[in-house]
């Protein structure tokens, strides 16, 4: 979850206004760690925090549970083509997902 994308959230989130920290207290050492001890525990907080958060992806669908639900023609060619698109959609949100630090199930 150590993510670039994580960290500037986080200090977005703890630098404005709402919570009010300082761009001083952003301020890491050689290991990354953020010198300022509270801001360390509240990023360790805000990660623990979004390792607890999950999100359960819809299970991926077959050719043939889209000809069961939209029955278009007989051939059902078309049902290939939408279960990979219904699945490519499915695929692509748990990658949004988890580019923000979010665990992503299924």
């Amino acid at each position: 979850m150590h993510t670039d994308k994580a960290i500037a959230e986080f200090e977005a989130w703890a630098g404005s206004e709402a919570f009010g920290l300082s761009p001083a207290h952003f301020e890491k050492d050689e290991a990354g760690d953020y010198i300022n001890y509270p801001t360390q525990c509240y990023w360790l907080v805000w990660q623990a925090s979004r390792a607890e958060l999950v999100i359960e992806l819809p299970p991926q669908v077959t050719a043939e549970d889209v000809r069961e639900a939209v029955p278009f023609d007989a051939d059902g060619d078309y049902a290939v083509d939408a279960a990979h698109m219904v699945n490519g959609a499915i695929s692509a949100c748990g990658s949004f997902v988890k580019a923000a630090g979010v665990t992503v199930r299924g």
